[in-house]
């Protein structure tokens, strides 16, 4: 008997915990900029999965993994003769989700990019390390239909992705930081199960 009584209570207990996480697939548009670039917004776009944790009513947790990509149009100053840059990340994100409202929501975190490819010339001192980019996520999210979300966020590097990257010379010209500035706008589906 206590056997069963432990199997019923377990059993509602885990019916309860998977009500609380839910995993979910994400994608959409990315519009991204290289700060202090001679250049222009480029679009292109980001996809990718999570897990939804519900702590609260009011607040969730939520681990990514998606692939993005960014970079930027230059504008005829490049002395390679590049037209565009463009990065390729592999992208983990925790983002902190607090509900305003019952389907509003304010996002923030942090991300860590791995550059798994782009156009740029490598120095020869970080041949054996990997690229990457860290920074902050920002952005509003409004649930609807019960499984969907519309998101706009806002990403902001804090790593130079450009002149440590790069061997063109005339990065040497440019004085600040060329960190990624990348606004995403897309839908995300919780995946019921």
């Amino acid at each position: 008997m206590k056997n069963l009584i432990f199997i019923v209570v377990l059993g509602i207990y885990s019916t309860q915990a998977q009500k609380k996480a839910r995993f979910g697939l994400r994608s959409g548009l990315n519009i991204s900029d290289i700060s202090n670039l001679n250049s222009e917004k480029q679009n292109s776009f980001y996809a990718g999965g999570f897990v939804a944790i519900k702590l609260s009513k009011q607040f969730t947790l939520q681990p990514e993994l998606n692939y993005s990509r960014q970079g930027a149009k230059l504008n005829g100053t490049n002395l390679d003769l590049l037209d565009q840059v463009e990065i390729n990340y592999l992208s983990l994100s925790i983002l902190a989700k607090v509900y305003l409202a019952k389907n509003v929501h304010l996002d923030f975190g942090q991300y860590l990019d791995v550059d798994i490819d782009d156009n740029l010339t490598h120095n020869d001192h970080f041949l054996y390390l990997p690229h990457f980019d860290l920074g902050f996520i920002g952005g509003v999210g409004i649930d609807f239909l019960q499984n969907f979300t519309l998101e706009a966020r806002y990403k902001f590097g804090l790593v130079d992705v450009y002149n440590i990257n790069s061997e063109d010379p005339y990065y040497y010209q440019i004085e600040n930081k060329n960190t990624n500035q990348v606004i995403q706008l897309g839908l995300a589906y919780k995946i019921d199960y």
